[in-house]
């Protein structure tokens, strides 16, 4: 969220094989500085937030780092979330596919869920006083904007 609204920002990808490229083997661009326009908004949108200063030297390594596959920027970016909720959790790749049954697939859990009938609690946003509350913005907004309380508020939500 910045003060002029939704900003989204997307990582320039590389499918060597189209569409049947496998997912450890989709690379990043870097035609385009992505990583300078990801961090200058970042910076402009949550410099005023309370954790900004707290928790953005974690998340700076990234723009900062040439990853060269989206697997790696991917992981980079898990590691970042779960070290500041504090969840303890080990990060496993498979070396081939094993399918799992569909009550334990997040996938078809994700699908068959419905973001409009989720009751996003309100918590402070920083433009909160030039933009009405936006829900289901990314957990980067959480962080900045909750700081410890963000594991919490993700905890109360009824999805």
């Amino acid at each position: 969220m910045t003060a002029n609204g939704l900003q989204t920002l997307t990582v320039p990808i590389i499918k060597t094989n189209g569409n049947h490229t496998l997912t450890k083997d989709i690379t990043i661009s870097y035609k385009e500085p992505w990583q300078q326009i990801h961090q200058r908004c970042l910076e402009a949108a949550y410099r005023k937030t309370p954790y900004f200063e707290y928790y953005y030297p974690y998340l700076e390594q990234a723009f900062s780092t040439r990853f060269d596959r989206l697997i790696d920027l991917n992981e980079f970016c898990l590691r970042f979330i779960l070290k500041v909720l504090k969840i303890n959790k080990e990060i496993v790749y498979t070396e081939d596919f094993e399918p799992i049954s569909d009550s334990e697939d997040y996938r078809i859990k994700l699908s068959k869920w419905s973001y409009e009938s989720t009751n996003f609690p309100k918590y402070y946003q920083v433009f909160d006083d030039r933009q009405p509350f936006v829900s289901n913005l990314s957990v980067v907004d959480l962080i900045f904007n909750e700081g410890p309380e963000a594991l919490n508020y993700l905890q109360s939500l009824k999805l």
